[in-house]
């Protein structure tokens, strides 16, 4: 009996890999339509920091797998921005999330109106940096991805959306308020994540991280 549970374990952790490989097949040729030029490496999350206040958690990769020690972007299997590589050793990496109030990241929209990603709570940041004169070219809804203002960053990984647009009266600024488009909460179930969401780093830098940056100077 205790060897067909044994079986019975084995054939279903079997068809959850099968399940896997099939949900991810030829996926680096659609990430390739999202960000060109970059290689990835498949991460599983192991566990969280010990404290709420530290937004990091740790993947199953690191320098032995070829992720070094420069920060690097972190995506999940939608190909939204989830972080950046944070601290490496042989065998694993500390990821920071973007729910974190020190967290922050050059955005634009597919009209070039750029901006800065700024965490607030939950879900939700706001885009800074601005300008009035661009509040009817936005729209709710609409995507900011990243630049290519950053060695970090590749260019055009999703990272909010547009839930509400604000011309307050005494800000020189618009108010935009964004929702984050990944799903961070598959990322927080204890601090052994099994079965979380994978990550994918990616590897490969690209001659647009080192153009010259497009932000207006008052950004």
């Amino acid at each position: 009996m205790n060897q067909i549970k044994i079986i019975s374990q084995e054939n279903l952790n079997l068809k959850q890999r099968i399940r896997t490989i099939n949900n991810h097949l030829d996926y680096d040729k659609k990430l390739d339509k999202l960000i060109h030029n970059f290689s990835f490496i498949p991460a599983r999350v192991i566990n969280h920091s010990m404290t709420k206040s530290t937004h990091i958690f740790n993947v199953n990769v690191g320098e032995r797998d070829g992720v070094n020690d420069q920060y690097k972007a972190v995506i999940n299997y939608d190909g939204n921005l989830v972080g950046k590589t944070w601290a490496v050793s042989n065998e694993t990496t500390q990821i920071h999330k973007i729910s974190d109030r020190n967290f922050h990241v050059y955005v634009k929209t597919d009209n070039d109106i750029y901006g800065q990603f700024s965490f607030k709570s939950g879900k939700w940041g706001i885009i800074e940096s601005v300008s009035k004169q661009y509040q009817n070219s936005l729209n709710i809804g609409e995507i900011f991805y990243t630049t290519n203002d950053s060695n970090i960053y590749p260019e055009n990984i999703p990272v909010a959306k547009i839930v509400d647009i604000q011309n307050r009266r005494n800000e020189l600024e618009l108010y935009i308020k964004v929702e984050i488009l990944a799903d961070l909460n598959s990322l927080k179930s204890g601090l052994l994540c099994r079965g979380c969401s994978p990550c994918l780093l990616y590897t490969s830098p690209s001659p647009r991280d080192v153009e010259e940056s497009r932000m207006p100077s008052s950004a």
